[in-house]
């Protein structure tokens, strides 16, 4: 089979989807487009606020309960929130917040889609927010809908819906597109049940068109984690089954590896990070060119991570009651910070890690933020259990602690009897 970088030689031609850089540009800081931050979702940026930090402004949505994590997202100065309301008519709605990043005030608000499915049977959001371009994504059980964002009379209105739900059943497995160069990826996403097509799907993000199908094969089951997009390539990871690599330009496969993967890939170094599961979880390297399998590393009573982030060399991830850093290029053990030691307040990690500067966030029964060189926990912010990443940038760092509740955090200044002035 021909390698990935003999396939894209031709990438030149504008005609052709997915061939060029990310599509969140690693440098811009003030943008994190999507749990992960950026297409390969490395959830990595060069810095953001130290600790300690303190409480600017607290934003409480008319969230339901039962409603999913969702990891906030933001852009030019504003963060976006999705989140289930319940009415009185016994629907439930995805509603989609816009508030401003600096004041918490609401600039705007929408549906997005109703359900009367009952909440045990069906969600009516996934933790799937995505910025592209002038868009904001999220995966309904109605479909994957993109709405304009903005500060126009246009903001929160629906561009298009894709559906790739069918009955509208949802799983609550996070189902963030991936997103490059003017395309969406996603996959079917009725999970778990007889009905689930073994579909992945390339989408127009102007006009919500159909550009490619790709047929997932033989695997398993069909659940598609959210895919990684780098370099013109579309790593997609099926539940149970394995790794795909896509050519983004027209669907075709580059190659497929088949090992126990529940999380959703990330791609760095070279190399693609998946969270697998056998007789214990841990995490596996593949790579990015062939697909060949680099390590596998495993830990001893741990969940299986629900994703990783990649800095420097070093691949961090939550495996419930651990948080893991290992040599990116060998899979070794940097360091362990195992909470089982702990009391219940401060030892379970279940989100996706997050890098700013010389920080490590993570999330679970509260926001923690790690030393990531010593492998040392700096502070605890909250005590709210939630599954959802935060979005960081250069001065703040903005987490949704708890059902339709932002927090934003900026550096405490000034301090006196360990109390923060501000």
């Amino acid at each position: 089979m021909p390698s990935r970088r003999t396939l894209l030689a031709a990438c030149g031609s504008a005609v052709l989807a997915g061939c060029s850089t990310r599509y969140t540009d690693p440098s811009d800081d003030a943008t994190w487009s999507q749990r992960g931050r950026d297409d390969a979702r490395t959830a990595t940026r060069t810095d953001g606020p130290d600790s300690p930090l303190t409480t600017a402004w607290t934003y409480d949505a008319n969230a339901g309960y039962g409603s999913p994590d969702c990891s906030p997202v933001m852009v030019d100065g504003t963060v976006f929130l999705a989140y289930t309301e319940q009415r009185a008519d016994g629907e439930q709605a995805a509603v989609l917040d816009a508030v401003d990043a600096e004041t918490g005030a609401r600039q705007w608000t929408t549906t997005v889609t109703t359900t009367t499915a009952q909440m045990q049977e069906t969600h009516s959001h996934t933790d799937s927010l995505a910025i592209a371009d002038d868009a904001v994504l999220l995966q309904t059980a109605n479909g994957l809908v993109a709405l304009e964002r903005g500060d126009t009379e246009d903001a929160g209105t629906e561009r298009w819906r894709f559906d790739n739900v069918g009955d509208g059943q949802l799983g609550s497995v996070a189902a963030q597109p991936g997103v490059g160069d003017g395309v969406v990826y996603t996959g079917f996403h009725r999970h778990g049940r007889e009905q689930s097509e073994p579909e992945f799907y390339a989408i127009d993000l102007e006009d919500g068109e159909l550009r490619w199908r790709y047929e997932i094969g033989d695997w398993d089951e069909y659940l598609v984690y959210p895919p990684a997009v780098d370099d013109g390539v579309v790593y997609a990871a099926i539940g149970g089954g394995g790794v795909e690599a896509i050519d983004a330009a027209d669907g075709t496969e580059l190659w497929r590896e088949r090992l126990p993967v529940y999380s959703a890939p990330t791609v760095a170094d070279g190399s693609v990070f998946v969270g697998t599961a056998a007789d214990e979880s841990g995490v596996a390297a593949l790579s990015a060119e062939t697909g060949e399998r680099r390590w596998t590393r495993m830990d001893d009573d741990a969940v299986v991570p629900s994703g990783t982030a990649v800095a420097d060399g070093t691949v961090y991830y939550a495996a419930m009651d651990r948080l893991v850093a290992r040599d990116a290029a060998t899979g070794d053990s940097i360091w362990t910070i195992d909470g089982s030691d702990s009391s219940d307040e401060d030892h379970v990690y279940r989100g996706v890690p997050t890098v700013a500067g010389d920080t490590l966030y993570v999330t679970g029964t509260s926001l923690f933020a790690v030393d990531r060189e010593a492998g040392e926990l700096r502070e605890r912010v909250g005590d709210v259990w939630t599954r959802a990443s935060p979005a960081i940038a250069d001065d703040v760092v903005i987490a949704s602690l708890e059902e339709g509740t932002l927090e934003a955090l900026v550096e405490c200044r000034t301090e006196l009897f360990d109390r923060c002035l501000r």
